[in-house]
This record gives C-alpha cells, structure tokens and sequence, in this order.
C-alpha cells in the first residue's frame, strides 16, 4: 500500500508543478500575446484546474487517510506526510492563482480573437 500511495503522490506532485509552470507563463502577457501556443498552454492550465479541481481535492484526502492507516500500523510516513503537505499547499495555490490567471488571460484572448 504504501509503494500505491508513493506513485500517486508522485503523479500529484508532477501534475501540480506542470500545471503550476504553464500557469506562470500568464505573468508575462507580452509573450502570450506573440505566441498563440504559449497562451494555449495558460489556457490549458486553466482548463485542467477546473476539470480536475474536485478529483485532486479527492486525491489529496484519500492520501491522507491512507497515511494515517499506515501510520496507525507503525508503518514510516513522515517523509510522505510532509510531501503530500507540500504538494496540498502548491496546488492550493494554484487553485487561488487560478482566477487571477484567468483574469490576465481574458483580454489577451479577446484581442487575439479579433485579429
């Protein structure tokens, strides 16, 4: 169990920095106004918080009982607990950053749409 619980706090933790860095592109709307693949990435950034927002809020608790059941049978988890802590306040982060983006993002696509 704990190998299944390393896997998919891995795949959050990658998930949540790729989401993260596309995100980041926002901060410079010169870029995205140039390049329409740059403002795809922000946009699919976008998308995937909104369609995963509920299944990674999800993961996150699962992960944390499941650590908490190992825990309970005197199984080593501190070194994932502060993992999947970190990884829960990146992606909270993300989920706060995420309408700030969208803001940011908004006119450039309305101005790229009118070309």
């Amino acid at each position: 169990m704990r190998s299944d619980v390393v896997t998919l706090l891995e795949g959050l933790e990658s998930w949540v920095d790729r989401v993260s860095i596309s995100m980041e592109a926002a901060q410079h709307p010169e870029k995205l106004s140039a390049s329409f693949d740059a403002l795809l990435k922000v946009m699919e950034a976008l998308y995937q918080v909104k369609q995963r927002r509920a299944a990674q809020d999800l993961l996150i608790e699962q992960l944390r009982e499941t650590l908490c059941a190992l825990a309970a049978d005197k199984v080593a988890t501190a070194k994932l607990d502060k993992r999947l802590d970190e990884a829960a306040h990146k992606w909270d982060e993300v989920k706060k950053r995420s309408a700030q983006v969208k803001a940011d993002v908004e006119p450039i696509q309305v101005g790229i749409s009118t070309r």
